[in-house]
């Protein structure tokens, strides 16, 4: 039985309330950031698992990178990060971050650097001065990237701008909730509850609506 201290007034209401402004924004974008660099993560410590085979296995590997990097680059729909001033205190880490980026840029999206190449050939058997022409072949050779140091060292990039955007998502809350211990009950009462909406099919070409 409850206690009669414990029991809850019928007044008492539990309402999610929706906030707005600059750092509620950015709050908002550090989520995403945040969302990103994690599902990297996830998809880093995936390739562990020694079964997959060797296209998963490269699938993963290029999708940590490519969401990665999506945080990195410019969108209408959110401020990027600056590499800049998320590895200010560890700018040894920048040459990897570079190295990263163009392997994103020129070879996981473009097809812009030697790392992977298209041959042509002909087989021919020769006897005396003759040639028969037997078949024309035509092959891919890819650069393998993927290798337990290069691994490690994306993995200690990404692990690095995940604690980072925490920290800095954990100080904006808590601006946010000073901010709102100090409104008034009315302050409070006129904020609009949150409400999460399911996008349609036909959104799926259609620009998100943010305010910046």
């Amino acid at each position: 039985m409850m206690d009669k201290q414990e029991e809850i007034s019928p007044s008492a209401i539990k309402k999610l309330l929706q906030l707005s402004g600059p750092k509620a924004r950015t709050l908002e974008e550090f989520s995403l950031h945040g969302h990103d660099l994690t599902g990297s993560l996830q998809l880093l410590e995936a390739l562990n698992n020694k079964a997959l085979s060797s296209e998963v296995r490269k699938g993963l590997w290029y999708h940590a990178i490519t969401i990665f990097y999506k945080c990195f680059k410019h969108s209408d729909a959110r401020r990027r990060l600056w590499p800049q001033v998320v590895f200010a205190k560890r700018p040894d880490l920048m040459p990897a971050y570079n190295f990263f980026l163009n392997l994103r840029d020129r070879h996981i999206v473009h097809d812009d650097n030697p790392y992977i190449k298209a041959y042509v050939g002909v087989y021919v058997h020769k006897e005396n001065d003759a040639y028969t022409v037997e078949d024309v072949v035509s092959s891919v050779a890819i650069f393998d990237i993927l290798d337990e140091n290069r691994w490690r060292i994306f993995c200690e990039l990404v692990r690095f701008a995940v604690a980072w955007v925490d920290k800095e998502k954990t100080r904006l809350k808590n601006l946010l909730k000073a901010e709102c211990e100090k409104k008034s009950p009315q302050e409070l009462d006129s904020l609009k509850e949150l409400a999460i909406t399911i996008p349609t099919l036909n959104q799926v070409s259609e620009k998100k609506e943010v305010e910046f």
